[in-house]
């Protein structure tokens, strides 16, 4: 598969509107098809009825006009195909790219202001650590202590 359905290195916005026009060629390429498609039935129609009416001649130029009709038909179901798969690898990618963080345009020093909001000032955190851990040593000390005597 080529590299027309990787969407990795646009923008979100822009990767959807490249998936939608992916899927609207699908949909024009279906159409073609299946309007061919009809008018293949219909020169093999036409074979039945001229083969019923014994008129061989007939018969022999409607089945050459619906002989030459199914390569366009195997070419545009091979394109529907591609389509059909190239999305289905663009949507898992933009499914990726709506998980992951995006870090354009933030202002990291307001992002670190709103986290200490959050959580407190960093040095008043380490104060708190220390406080807890000397009251877990002094706590063990009294502890032996007591076992001590």
């Amino acid at each position: 598969m080529s590299d027309d359905y990787n969407i990795l290195g646009l923008e979100p916005e822009s990767a959807r509107e490249y998936v939608t026009a992916v899927m609207t060629t699908l949909k024009t390429t279906t159409a073609k098809r299946i309007q061919i498609e009809k008018e293949s039935e219909s020169w093999l129609s036409r074979v039945r009825l001229a083969t019923e009416k014994g008129r061989p001649d007939l018969a022999s130029g409607a089945q050459a006009k619906a002989d030459e009709l199914s390569p366009q038909i195997a070419k545009l179901k091979g394109e529907e195909q591609e389509y059909r798969d190239g999305i289905a690898r663009m949507v898992v990618q933009l499914k990726s790219m709506e998980t992951r963080p995006r870090l354009s345009g933030v202002d990291a020093d307001l992002l670190l202001a709103q986290m200490e909001m959050v959580v407190g000032e960093h040095a008043e955190i380490d104060e708190k650590f220390r406080s807890a851990e000397a009251d877990w040593a002094l706590d063990d000390l009294k502890k032996r202590q007591d076992e001590g005597t």
